[in-house]
């Protein structure tokens, strides 16, 4: 699954912020005095073998599709900055448990941390104010391969147990 797929689910369930996604932009951080938050995807965990399943079959060239599933938890950091770094934090993490328990989608809740208070002394001796909680969330990630099936077999010999021939 693709950073930005994750980074947009997630952000279509929560209320309107400006969102900074780390290594996938080269836009500058937003001005001093403005609330802003990102995400990181900071592990994922597979959670067992990926299992086959077949989703088409060409009768023209007696291949099949299969689709191997596996189920993954993607454990994301969300961090919250801005002078409503706190308030910010603690609405998204309630707004985003209720709507993963309540909506389908590519993700469901598996976890959520508490806020920690992260707030750090700038270069220019300001106070950023962060606050941060992280989340874990199932997915299925899905890849695809073709391959031939036998369609037709021709048996021009049986042998039975014992039988001499």
């Amino acid at each position: 699954m693709a950073p930005n797929q994750i980074y947009d689910f997630l952000q279509s369930l929560m209320p309107p912020l400006q969102w900074a996604n780390p290594y996938l932009s080269d836009d500058a951080i937003p001005p001093v005095d403005t609330d802003w938050a990102t995400f990181n995807i900071m592990r994922v965990d597979d959670r067992g073998w990926s299992q086959p399943r077949q989703t088409s079959y060409d009768e023209n060239t007696g291949i099949i599709t299969l689709a191997y599933d596996v189920q993954r938890i993607y454990s994301l950091q969300l961090d919250f900055y801005g002078p409503n770094a706190f308030e910010n934090a603690s609405v998204f993490k309630q707004t985003l448990q209720v709507a993963l328990a309540r909506q389908h989608g590519i993700g469901d809740l598996k976890a959520l941390s508490g806020i920690r208070n992260l707030t750090f002394l700038q270069e220019d001796k300001e106070y950023m104010p962060r606050y941060n909680f992280d989340v874990d969330i199932f997915v299925v990630d899905t890849i695809t391969q073709t391959a031939p099936v036998i369609e037709k077999a021709i048996i021009t010999k049986i042998y039975r147990a014992g039988a001499k021939s």
